[in-house]
């Protein structure tokens, strides 16, 4: 383990691409076990791997209709999305119908403790012209939720 930890370490153009068209692969092969197969395993290889693999770090996901987001998937958080784009969203299904249910396009939609933007992006994709406020504490958190709704001229809250 510890020659491809030094691998990947060594500053150099063919390392990086390596480690890039591996996270690539290790995205790709989550999609296909966790959203095709529908088996488990293939999060916890994405999180083993990215305590080496720095693309996977910060990872950019294109969100359709919303932007990108950058993820870590040493946190849980990056699964969310993910899932999100597999169609896994078992968790918030309820929660998403009764809010959508009292959504309009001229609706101004207060996210308070936003996260990492789930439940508004849903709302996004739907009501592209509400007004979302989004509000996060966290800076890290903070940051990628900037990147993922700049895109579309939604800014969070600080």
């Amino acid at each position: 383990m510890a020659v491809f930890r030094l691998s990947l370490g060594v500053a150099n153009v063919y390392s990086v691409n390596m480690a890039k068209l591996l996270s690539d692969f290790l995205v790709g092969f989550y999609r296909f076990w966790h959203g095709t197969l529908h088996l488990s395993g293939a999060g916890f290889l994405l999180r083993f791997f990215a305590r080496w693999l720095l693309p996977l770090c910060d990872y950019p996901l294109t969100i359709p209709r919303i932007g990108t987001i950058r993820l870590d998937f040493r946190m849980d958080y990056a699964f969310t999305w993910m899932n999100f784009l597999l169609n896994d969203t078992n968790r918030d299904e309820g929660l998403l119908s009764v809010l959508t249910s009292h959504f309009s396009p001229t609706t101004l939609f207060w996210d308070v403790g936003a996260n990492i933007g789930l439940i508004s992006g849903n709302l996004f994709q739907t009501f592209p012209n509400a007004t979302f406020c989004l509000f996060e504490p966290n800076p890290d958190l903070t940051q990628r939720l900037a990147g993922l709704f700049f895109a579309k001229k939604q800014r969070p809250g600080y």
